[in-house]
């Protein structure tokens, strides 16, 4: 797993997170949401039904009033989140 925060020093841009999935063929296996337990950082919940599950807390709140986006590459078993922050 990676997180590459693309902010800029007024803290706007976004958090790029990839994951490493083996064993996983497609993005519709992939569960993902995320939940602000904090007023300034967001967790991003990742979940394969009976293989993975994996809370990753991120440095800034995302927000959700954006496009979130999200590719999946089944050659690198790969999911990549680009998540506007607020």
């Amino acid at each position: 797993m990676s997180i590459d925060d693309r902010r800029d020093g007024y803290g706007r841009g976004s958090i790029v997170v990839e994951v490493e999935l083996p064993g996983v063929a497609s993005a519709r296996e992939v569960d993902a949401e995320f939940t602000d337990p904090t007023p300034t950082r967001s967790v991003l919940h990742v979940r394969v039904p009976g293989k993975y599950a994996a809370d990753i807390r991120l440095p800034a709140k995302i927000d959700g009033d954006k496009a979130l986006g999200a590719s999946f590459s089944s050659r690198k078993q790969r999911i990549t989140f680009t998540l506007p922050v607020s």
